[in-house]
């Protein structure tokens, strides 16, 4: 009997806690509260169901406000953004000489007219070749992204690797 009326009494707390968590915020989207005017707690904030009736008790002021506040004015106009977005590769085959440490090799991703470099990146094309340098750059006046590789280790076959520049290319509209 006494697990029945324990039971019974937590269902009616959900419920009842269902309900007035239904009821908070309103059917309009306002949340009332009241704030204690005065100490102990001053300032502390109690959230009410003005719909189930309950109202503020003495000693706290009505605090009531919306879910979502009133819209606001609207922005500036922003700029036109990119456009004519695209990844232009460019990859070169070159010879890997032994005993050549320190060979330092450049390659250029180049953006077509007009287009800015956004980023960029490559592939040294070997174990024994690695990027130095990844970076944006110029190239015969456009826009490119720029590889630069080195020998890290000599080697004693000569073999071909191929290196590999992408950039990342678009029209810049201010």
């Amino acid at each position: 009997m006494k697990k029945v009326a324990i039971g019974v009494a937590a269902l009616f707390v959900l419920i009842a806690g269902a309900a007035a968590y239904a009821a908070i915020p309103d059917a309009q989207g306002v949340i009332h509260a009241c704030y204690k005017l005065s100490n102990p707690a001053k300032g502390a904030i109690v959230v009410i169901n003005s719909e189930a009736g309950e109202s503020c008790p003495n000693g706290f002021a009505a605090l009531n406000w919306n879910q979502t506040g009133p819209q606001g004015p609207a922005g500036p106009q922003g700029s036109a953004g990119i456009s004519g977005y695209e990844v232009v590769q460019h990859s070169v085959l070159v010879p890997i000489e032994p005993l050549n440490y320190g060979h330092t090799r450049n390659i250029y991703a180049v953006c077509p007219p007009g287009k800015h470099v956004l980023g960029g990146g490559g592939f040294a094309g070997s174990i024994t070749n690695a990027i130095e340098r990844s970076m944006p750059d110029t190239f015969n006046g456009q826009d490119a992204w720029h590889i630069g590789t080195v020998e890290t280790r000599d080697t004693f076959e000569a073999y071909d690797a191929e290196i590999y520049a992408w950039a990342i290319c678009a029209y810049v509209n201010s």
